[in-house]
């Protein structure tokens, strides 16, 4: 009896996570006249826990997953048909709000995404997935543009120490409106 009632008042907290699976499916923004005429894409990091730690229910203030990631990513590489890597093909628009700089965005189609991340560009992501946390959480899914009108992404390949994760892209387009309108800037600062 005194176990269970002990019991009651912790619980267990997720401290680590492993990547089980990543996605990469392009997308349209339909309705903006800067992101419309883009190739974007929407990549999306499964993860699970990895290992957890009984605590008190008030222990309070851990961030998701201060441990960060299990696996030790080597590399990242999203690749064409023919082997090619096109990680320096892609990079951010930086959407601004009331002159202030932001990178979440809420987007709506067939589903509701909310609190997607403007990833700056794909050494960004792989840094928030290897690290897990900071003070804006751990964001599994960010936007990407494509800039390149030669070649299509084919494959996105996680490689760890012990395995590799990796999907074919979804090149046929779903359509999304944004929910949250703001001006937007391009990398080099032009509207």
């Amino acid at each position: 009896m005194l176990f269970y009632v002990t019991s009651c008042f912790f619980d267990k907290i997720p401290q680590s996570y492993r990547i089980k699976d990543v996605s990469f499916q392009r997308i349209i923004i339909d309705e903006d006249s800067i992101l419309s005429p883009k190739k974007i894409y929407l990549w999306t990091t499964q993860i699970e826990v990895a290992k957890t730690k009984i605590l008190p229910f008030y222990y309070g203030g851990t961030p998701p997953f201060p441990e960060g990631c299990e696996d030790s990513i080597i590399s990242l590489s999203i690749e064409s048909e023919d082997g090619i890597c096109l990680n320096d093909k892609f990079h951010s628009i930086i959407p601004y709000e009331g002159g202030k700089e932001t990178d979440m965005v809420r987007i709506c189609g067939s589903d509701t995404i909310e609190e997607i991340r403007w990833a700056r560009d794909i050494s960004i992501q792989i840094d928030i997935l290897q690290k897990g946390h900071d003070w804006r959480g751990l964001y599994k899914k960010c936007l990407l543009i494509f800039e390149d009108s030669d070649t299509i992404p084919h494959i996105i390949r996680f490689t760890f120490p012990d395995r590799k994760v990796e999907s074919m892209v979804n090149n046929t387009p779903i359509h999304y409106k944004c929910l949250k309108k703001y001006p937007s800037v391009d990398r080099n600062g032009v509207e």
